[in-house]
């Protein structure tokens, strides 16, 4: 038999039958998703007591953290609690890996190795809603868009001003599934975007203090209007029904005449869009992957939300 059938044959099973795990990687996995939960649950106790100046401060120390540590080396693991707690290790140096989720990251399952085919049809892939689709992730800096938006003008000098990561290191320990999805990924956005209408427009956003409205929306622009910066790779664009009517519920709530969703950076022609009156205005991206700058989109931020405000 040829060796092009038998790799056939082989490349057939795997597809068929997915991945074997021995009982250390096995043992291994589990820690890592335990840890997961961990990090799922440290943000959803957050996220629904009443915010405190001092939890409004922790919060904003995690964001940071995860900004200056998508990977982590053992001497810096030993080194803070947060990364003891929250980040997970395969034992190897590493800066990917692949994962699935079911109930928004309720359920999780991780696999360090980068064969998503071999994972999709194991018995640990997880099944996507009341679908028969398995869908597979991937925590890495390619999915982040990290690199696209250091490839803005000044960004790269920003982000080493700040102390935050220029690329995902190999390392011992990485971000968690949720850590990188619901932390990471928006807070990568926020600090990108603040930068890029700071150097367009000249804009200062300014943070959410008041504890009631935390986390409402990412800045305030000017009194009344609010800025949220969106990562629409994801759910965005398929749920965007159910997430305008939780923006306007909080747009209610908040008193304000106007919100813009903005998405940092996109690969994607989305059709910018104005609905509700002019309350919510979605700008699909301000920069292209290449860095450059949008300014079609840029311009849909009206001047009389930011001029004479600063």
């Amino acid at each position: 038999m040829s060796e092009k059938v038998l790799t056939i044959q082989i490349v057939s099973m795997r597809e068929t039958i997915g991945k074997d795990y021995l009982p250390d990687e096995n043992l291994m996995l589990n820690k890592a998703e335990k840890i997961s939960s961990v990090g799922l649950w440290t943000i959803r106790r957050m996220l629904a007591k009443d915010w405190t100046t001092e939890s409004m401060q922790l919060w904003e120390q995690l964001r940071s953290l995860v900004l200056q540590y998508p990977t982590a080396s053992t001497y810096d693991w030993q080194n803070n609690e947060y990364l003891q707690k929250l980040y997970i290790t395969s034992g190897e140096k590493r800066n990917q890996y692949i994962y699935s989720q079911y109930s928004d990251f309720n359920d999780v399952t991780i696999d360090f190795g980068n064969d998503k085919v071999a994972f999709k049809n194991s018995k640990r892939a997880k099944i996507k809603g009341n679908s028969d689709e398995v869908a597979i992730y991937e925590m890495s800096e390619k999915e982040s868009g990290l690199q696209a938006i250091l490839r803005y003008p000044g960004m790269k000098a920003h982000f080493e001003e700040m102390g935050y990561a220029l690329k995902f290191e190999m390392n011992e320990y990485l971000l968690s599934p949720v850590l990188f999805h619901n932390i990471y990924k928006g807070a990568l956005g926020e600090v990108a975007g603040k930068f890029i209408l700071k150097r367009e427009l000249g804009i200062e956003l300014s943070p959410i203090t008041v504890p009631e409205y935390f986390e409402f929306f990412d800045y305030k622009l000017s009194d009344d209007v609010y800025v949220d910066f969106k990562n629409w790779k994801f759910t965005y664009v398929q749920d965007r029904d159910e997430i305008r009517k939780d923006i306007l519920r909080k747009l209610e709530a908040i008193g304000a005449k106007r919100v813009y969703i903005i998405n940092v950076v996109s690969d994607k022609n989305y059709k910018p869009s104005a609905i509700v009156d002019q309350c919510l205005v979605e700008i699909p991206m301000l920069i292209r992957e290449d860095g450059t700058v949008c300014y079609e989109n840029l311009h849909m931020i009206c001047k009389e939300d930011f001029e004479n405000v600063n």
